[in-house]
């Protein structure tokens, strides 16, 4: 089962992961544009990330063990937004390497940022998890106006009008909808200093 990719010998669990991940892997390469911004094709980049896990011996894979609230397909795909992102930023780092020295102290502080990543997907997917939870826990009518919100990428005026209400009404149960998120994530143990970095 997907959820039990950690559980895995290192090359099966890389396997897993991947086979998890890959239709959300590609649709966050087709978001950044990543191909043309690396200069590499799609197939490319998959090989790339698999080549990270396989490298790392699996640590971005079997940190997740015993983690709750979040879902596998959820901590790997973070964890793959995450190690994307950073290859974009130091794919241009690279190309102005020219001497050895350079390259070396590049080395460094790219694996220095690597233990940083780990710790922040593994963080990251504890908060979306906790989300998730928390959204479902919200009574139908508010769960499906935070859907909305997040998926249709409509303003609240725009939905306002479309549910015939006034906007400062909807203002008002939505920020009353969020109090409720917030406090449901305090009581999970997401920290108030952890949700400021995602609001």
């Amino acid at each position: 089962m997907a959820e039990n990719c950690f559980d895995l010998p290192l090359e099966k669990a890389v396997v897993c992961a991947m086979s998890v991940g890959t239709g959300y892997f590609l649709k966050l390469i087709r978001m950044y544009d990543a191909p043309s911004q690396l200069g590499i094709e799609e197939e490319d980049i998959l090989s790339d990330f698999k080549l990270f896990l396989l490298e790392h011996k699996g640590k971005p894979i079997y940190s997740f063990k015993g983690k709750a609230g979040a879902s596998f397909t959820t901590f790997i795909t973070v964890v793959f937004r995450n190690w994307l992102i950073r290859k974009l930023k130091t794919g241009s780092k690279k190309r102005k390497q020219t001497t050895g020295d350079d390259a070396l102290q590049f080395m460094k502080d790219d694996r220095q940022q690597q233990e940083k990543e780990l710790v922040h997907n593994e963080r990251e997917s504890e908060v979306i998890g906790a989300l998730q939870q928390c959204i479902h826990g919200l009574e139908e009518k508010s769960r499906n106006l935070v859907y909305e919100i997040m998926n249709s990428g409509s303003s609240i005026k725009d939905i306002s009008r479309s549910k015939d209400m006034r906007s400062d009404k909807l203002y008002n149960w939505y920020y009353a909808i969020l109090r409720n998120l917030k406090k449901c994530l305090l009581s999970k143990g997401i920290q108030g200093k952890v949700l400021q970095e995602y609001e």
